[in-house]
């Protein structure tokens, strides 16, 4: 029972105040009783929380009964306005970062590929065994930037296509001198598989096993030499080839670290790259 009188009863009449403004229901309960003893009905109740919903509580909820077709449309069209709104902003963001990393969007120039390898493997499992094909695909655009990967797939197409995709996704950039030739010798090595790419000067010509210079050509290197020691199976072949133009230092930041112009280095780079006995530049 409530207090008398007194500080006791002020307080009690204010804390039944304060729940009777967050009891929502409660409050319209009440209402409908006070106008007439007759219990509302749910559509009444049902309008009558819609029409008092402040907070938009009911609206970002969206219980079922309690959701007027309106605000599912103005949802609707908001979150449309900012799914554009947020992509106008990353592509002005993109725009305006110079130093962001390159996306294969963005890569120009028709890509090659070459499959390296194509493999039958099996999976032993509880009735049987599964038989899958494996690929190994290497690719390029012939303008620095190349990759590789492996696919499997029902049948060989499948394994192969499916490689070529993933290659797309893992890309290497690598840095040219004079946009042929290596700036200095790289070492890459893969398990037991060494592999030594030499650098020679521009229009000195490709030198090296069928694989090596196949990938490297898909790159864009047309002057070059590699070499592989070792055990030098397809796949740790690739690895290590990659391994080691992974070592390439572009001449920007040769110039950067020593304080010098790029022109200044340009011409030692080229005085260092010495023709071997025996050859001479092509015209």
């Amino acid at each position: 029972a409530p207090p008398k009188r007194g500080a006791a009863r002020r307080e009690w009449a204010e804390r039944e105040a304060e729940e009777a403004a967050e009891d929502e229901i409660g409050e319209v309960l009440k209402d409908f009783e006070d106008a007439s003893m007759e219990l509302p009905t749910l559509e009444q109740i049902r309008e009558r929380l819609l029409d008092t919903d402040q907070f938009g509580y009911l609206r970002q909820n969206k219980f079922p009964g309690l959701t007027k077709p309106e605000w599912i449309e103005e949802d609707r069209l908001k979150a449309l306005e900012d799914a554009e709104k947020t992509e106008a902003e990353e592509d002005e963001e993109v725009e305006d970062d110079p130093d962001r990393e390159p996306h294969v969007s963005d890569i120009i120039g028709r890509w090659a590929e070459h499959v390296v390898k194509v493999d039958r493997v099996q999976r032993v499992v509880k009735g049987g065994s599964v038989m899958k094909y494996r690929a190994l695909v290497v690719c390029g655009n012939l303008m620095g930037a190349g990759g590789f990967a492996y696919g499997k797939g029902a049948t060989p197409q499948e394994a192969i296509a499916r490689a070529s995709r993933k290659s797309k996704k893992r890309l290497f950039f690598i840095d040219r001198f004079k946009g042929v030739a290596l700036a200095h010798d790289v070492q890459g090595k893969h398990n037991n598989c060494l592999v030594n790419i030499f650098a020679v000067p521009p229009n000195y010509g490709t030198k090296g096993g069928s694989l090596g210079r196949k990938i490297l050509t898909m790159l864009g290197f047309s002057s070059f030499t590699i070499k592989a020691h070792g055990r030098r199976s397809p796949a740790s072949y690739v690895r290590a080839t990659f391994d080691a133009l992974e070592q390439l230092t572009p001449i920007e930041d040769m110039a950067r670290a020593r304080g010098r112009r790029i022109l200044e280095l340009e011409a030692p780079i080229k005085e260092q790259l010495k023709w071997p006995p025996g050859y001479r530049e092509y015209e």
